[in-house]
């Protein structure tokens, strides 16, 4: 597929059917484009097992925190397109305590940072923040609770499974489960079954296998990975109305009064065991901050292993090397998908799109040190 060409009837296979795949495949369909979903191991990934949290808490610089916030509101738009209701936004409840918060060093700095960047924030005393989530309770070395209105999370299965359903009815989507076994020049993939399906350009939008697919046609896709894991609790009687951030503890609605938490700690490796002495520790912090939640058990632990671009921001775009290769992978995936799906579009029809220069893929050539990332902001 030439750089600038339309999409309409050309054959592409999108190689990763979780949101990112399902959300990139869902738009390139609608655009025109001939699609195929190729996934070895249906919602098995990265997107089955995340914190789900929409945000952009600490994305700096500007341009990539406003990246995130306008992807929350696509996957607004797109929930509404879809019919869907996965999308929640009441907010994030952020505290400090004893000079310690999560997922920042600072969280005064971080949240005057983001009132200059055009966030809403709301500010709390700590007894006046039950009024917005009655069964919260800190403790006295709590002096603030800010309240992010642009915050929230993602249920992923229904999503997934809407985008794909739409793409298939309206727009001739075909899903095809099987493991890639190797790629044909011009971007035709080969299964280990034997099939080969035939396209024009491969979109690889697989997490974390994304560099070992890459490699099996020829490309490089330089990533790092992360280790993460949570854990769902059994219902709890009282429901929870926000995302809930403090410094030992990180905890959403998972559904049907069950809980999904986790820790900075948590989120750093991999547990196997309800037994792991993190878990323990976050389901007392989730005792002490939620009462009700005291007499919860761990229902299943959750792990996965999250995709991290060299300098933390997306990598999308053609192979430096590999003309019908094309990458779509990032850290902060969930957050991102929907309006990276847009951005992909965009980039294909047209290629000297401003919005996805920062992004390029071909800026960690090692031959090409004139392009920059949007850590140079």
């Amino acid at each position: 597929m030439d750089d600038g060409r339309a999409l309409g009837g050309a054959e592409v296979v999108v190689v990763g059917a979780g949101v990112l795949g399902a959300c990139a495949a869902y738009r390139l369909a609608q655009a025109g484009a001939r699609v195929t979903v190729l996934d070895s191991a249906p919602f098995s990934g990265a997107s089955a097992n995340s914190f789900c949290w929409l945000n952009g808490f600490g994305k700096h610089p500007r341009s990539y925190y406003r990246l995130n916030i306008s992807a929350i509101r696509e996957h607004k738009e797109l929930a509404d397109e879809l019919g869907g209701t996965w999308v929640r936004t009441p907010g994030g409840l952020h505290w400090a305590a004893s000079g310690r918060a999560g997922f920042t060093s600072d969280l005064e700095q971080t949240v005057r940072q983001l009132r200059s960047w055009g966030a809403r924030v709301e500010a709390y005393a700590p007894d006046e923040v039950r009024r917005i989530e009655p069964g919260l309770r800190l403790g006295p070395d709590v002096p603030v609770v800010y309240r992010l209105l642009e915050e929230g999370w993602l249920h992923p299965a229904p999503l997934v499974g809407a985008a794909l359903e739409r793409a298939a009815r309206d727009y001739g989507l075909r899903h095809v489960v099987g493991e890639v076994a190797g790629f044909e020049a011009g971007g035709g993939v080969r299964l280990s079954s034997g099939q080969r399906i035939g396209a024009d350009l491969a979109v690889l939008a697989a997490g974390v296998r994304t560099p070992e697919l890459a490699a099996l046609a020829g490309g490089s896709a330089p990533m790092a990975t992360s280790p993460g894991s949570m854990v769902v609790t059994t219902p709890v009687p009282a429901p929870l109305r926000h995302v809930l951030l403090g410094p030992d503890l990180c905890v959403r609605p998972d559904g049907a009064g069950r809980l999904r938490v986790s820790s900075e700690a948590l989120l750093g490796r991999r547990v196997e065991s309800v037994d792991d002495p993190d878990v323990r520790e976050v389901m007392t912090a989730l005792g002490r901050a939620l009462p009700a939640a005291s007499g919860a058990e761990v229902e299943r632990v959750l792990h996965g292993t999250r995709p991290l671009p060299p300098d933390g921001y997306p990598a999308l775009g053609f192979d430096p090397d590999v003309p019908w290769l094309y990458y779509l992978y990032t850290h902060s995936g969930i957050t991102l998908a929907a309006a990276l799906a847009v951005m992909l579009v965009e980039h294909l029809t047209d290629p000297q799109s401003t919005a996805v220069r920062p992004y390029l893929v071909d800026r960690f050539a090692a031959d090409r040190p004139q392009v920059v990332g949007p850590g140079a902001e």
